[in-house]
């Protein structure tokens, strides 16, 4: 079954598809891994990455969705992976308000386990962990191009400007 097919969300009247069910981003975040993950190379003494969580705000700070995608290993790594993911979207939300942010990179504390891993659109957060931080955004920068949440060329922006490791090479292969 794929997520599209699941019961509708709340209808909360605003930007229509969140509004009535969020299966199509979940859907698009499967194929955009699908096609990620080969791009990550192993770790060494670790499993492959094969899933995280995306966590889905609205622009208002309400959560919407925090869903596996993929695969996830094990219980610990679920866990850890919920946490991170709902951490990056409600940073960045604060952060948008206070400074303008529009990803999570930009109030990055690798010390203080504050990963980049989620980026604003006018549509909602979107927030994603699992696999390397800049794998993590670069998944969700291509899903929010693909919906329609973001133009290429600001995907592209953000990328350039937070140290693009994976999204340049991410959207050429998904064609955008």
């Amino acid at each position: 079954m794929k997520k599209s097919d699941l019961p509708l969300a709340p209808n909360d009247g605003y930007f229509g598809l969140i509004g009535h069910n969020i299966g199509p981003i979940l859907d698009t975040a499967e194929d955009v891994l699908a096609v990620l993950l080969p791009m990550i190379p192993p770790e060494v003494g670790k499993p492959p990455r094969t899933g995280g969580v995306l966590t889905i705000l609205h622009p208002c700070g309400r959560r919407l969705g925090q869903n596996p995608i993929g695969w996830l290993q094990d219980d610990d790594d679920s866990e850890r992976y919920y946490k991170f993911s709902r951490e990056k979207a409600d940073r960045l939300h604060e952060w948008y308000i206070r400074e303008g942010h529009t990803s999570s990179a930009q109030s990055a504390l690798l010390l203080l386990k504050k990963f980049p891993g989620a980026i604003w659109t006018y549509h909602g957060v979107l927030s994603f962990s699992g696999l390397p931080a800049t794998a993590d955004w670069a998944l969700c920068l291509a899903v929010a191009v693909i919906i329609g949440w973001m133009p290429l060329e600001a995907a592209m922006g953000i990328a350039e400007r937070d140290g693009d490791e994976y999204f340049s090479c991410l959207a050429k292969a998904l064609g955008l």
